[in-house]
């Protein structure tokens, strides 16, 4: 079993939107995903700064090594990400 995780941060005003965004855009294609066992999305707001994780379980690295790089989460330029 593979565990992946990503982490972003925003501005603590952008949390919600940001983890919807993240929510919308990440969390639930990764639960449509042949091999996925599970995606959680977390977040922690700390004064002035939210981070949000996303914590997924796949059956192989496989599913995870798709688009083009499996190090990096695309979020596109439409999003609060600061």
């Amino acid at each position: 079993m593979i565990a992946r995780i990503w982490r972003g941060a925003v501005r603590a005003e952008d949390a919600d939107a940001y983890a919807a965004y993240v929510q919308r855009t990440g969390i639930e294609g990764y639960q449509r995903t042949p091999g996925n066992r599970g995606a959680w999305l977390l977040r922690r707001v700390e004064a002035e700064r939210a981070e949000i994780v996303t914590l997924s379980f796949w059956e192989s690295r496989a599913p995870t090594s798709t688009g083009p790089s499996s190090t990096r989460m695309m979020i596109s330029s439409s999003s609060s990400a600061t």
